[in-house]
Protein backbone atom coordinates (compact mmCIF):
# COMPACT_ATOMS: atom_id res chain seq x y z
CA UNK A 1 0.00 0.00 0.00
CA UNK A 2 1.57 3.34 -0.28
CA UNK A 3 1.44 6.16 1.35
CA UNK A 4 -1.16 8.28 2.49
CA UNK A 5 -1.41 12.45 4.01
CA UNK A 6 -1.27 11.99 7.64
CA UNK A 7 -4.43 12.26 9.45
CA UNK A 8 -6.63 14.29 11.08
CA UNK A 9 -8.35 15.56 7.76
CA UNK A 10 -10.78 17.96 8.07
CA UNK A 11 -13.73 19.32 6.17
CA UNK A 12 -14.39 22.54 5.27
CA UNK A 13 -16.97 24.81 3.27
CA UNK A 14 -16.12 27.73 1.31
CA UNK A 15 -19.01 29.65 -0.32
CA UNK A 16 -17.48 33.16 -0.75
CA UNK A 17 -16.81 32.85 -4.68
CA UNK A 18 -17.53 29.14 -5.57
CA UNK A 19 -19.48 26.60 -3.67
CA UNK A 20 -16.15 24.55 -2.62
CA UNK A 21 -15.56 21.86 -0.12
CA UNK A 22 -12.20 20.91 0.67
CA UNK A 23 -10.83 18.08 2.55
CA UNK A 24 -7.35 19.72 4.79
CA UNK A 25 -4.83 17.61 6.68
CA UNK A 26 -4.03 19.50 9.80
CA UNK A 27 -0.81 17.74 10.34
CA UNK A 28 0.70 19.03 7.24
CA UNK A 29 0.28 23.02 7.96
CA UNK A 30 -3.64 22.69 6.10
CA UNK A 31 -1.96 21.01 2.93
CA UNK A 32 -5.25 20.37 0.77
CA UNK A 33 -6.20 16.63 0.36
CA UNK A 34 -8.85 17.22 -2.05
CA UNK A 35 -11.05 20.11 -3.37
CA UNK A 36 -14.47 19.78 -4.65
CA UNK A 37 -16.56 23.06 -6.26
CA UNK A 38 -20.04 22.63 -7.52
CA UNK A 39 -22.98 24.97 -8.23
CA UNK A 40 -25.59 26.04 -5.77
CA UNK A 41 -27.91 23.65 -6.60
CA UNK A 42 -29.53 22.37 -3.23
CA UNK A 43 -28.91 18.64 -4.22
CA UNK A 44 -25.04 19.12 -5.52
CA UNK A 45 -24.34 21.12 -2.46
CA UNK A 46 -25.43 18.15 -0.22
CA UNK A 47 -23.88 15.63 -2.59
CA UNK A 48 -20.71 17.93 -1.93
CA UNK A 49 -20.98 17.93 1.93
CA UNK A 50 -21.57 14.48 2.10
CA UNK A 51 -18.60 13.47 0.19
CA UNK A 52 -16.02 15.90 1.60
CA UNK A 53 -17.33 14.55 5.25
CA UNK A 54 -16.56 11.08 4.29
CA UNK A 55 -13.18 11.80 2.59
CA UNK A 56 -12.39 13.61 5.86
CA UNK A 57 -13.20 10.30 8.11
CA UNK A 58 -10.50 7.97 5.64
CA UNK A 59 -7.85 8.09 8.02
CA UNK A 60 -9.64 7.39 11.03
CA UNK A 61 -11.94 4.53 9.04
CA UNK A 62 -8.41 3.11 7.93
CA UNK A 63 -7.58 3.02 11.54
CA UNK A 64 -10.78 1.37 12.71
CA UNK A 65 -9.96 -1.68 9.83
CA UNK A 66 -6.26 -2.21 10.95
CA UNK A 67 -8.13 -2.43 14.47
CA UNK A 68 -10.49 -4.96 13.04
CA UNK A 69 -7.69 -6.87 11.18
CA UNK A 70 -5.78 -7.37 14.52
CA UNK A 71 -9.21 -8.26 16.01
CA UNK A 72 -10.22 -10.43 13.64
CA UNK A 73 -6.98 -12.57 13.14
CA UNK A 74 -6.45 -12.77 17.19
CA UNK A 75 -9.69 -14.39 16.97
CA UNK A 76 -8.74 -16.41 13.89
CA UNK A 77 -5.76 -17.64 15.86
CA UNK A 78 -6.83 -18.36 18.90
CA UNK A 79 -10.64 -20.02 17.95
CA UNK A 80 -8.81 -22.27 14.86
CA UNK A 81 -11.26 -20.49 13.13
CA UNK A 82 -11.34 -18.64 9.86
CA UNK A 83 -14.94 -16.94 10.22
CA UNK A 84 -14.38 -14.94 7.05
CA UNK A 85 -13.66 -18.05 5.18
CA UNK A 86 -10.05 -17.08 4.11
CA UNK A 87 -7.74 -15.10 5.73
CA UNK A 88 -8.32 -11.58 6.18
CA UNK A 89 -5.64 -8.93 5.61
CA UNK A 90 -5.64 -4.86 4.65
CA UNK A 91 -3.55 -4.82 1.30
Amino acid sequence: MSGHTPGPWRARCSFSLDFDFSVVADSLKKTHVLRLTTNDDPTELAIGKANSDLIAAAPELLNELRAFEQLITGFSRDNGNNILGRPFRLE
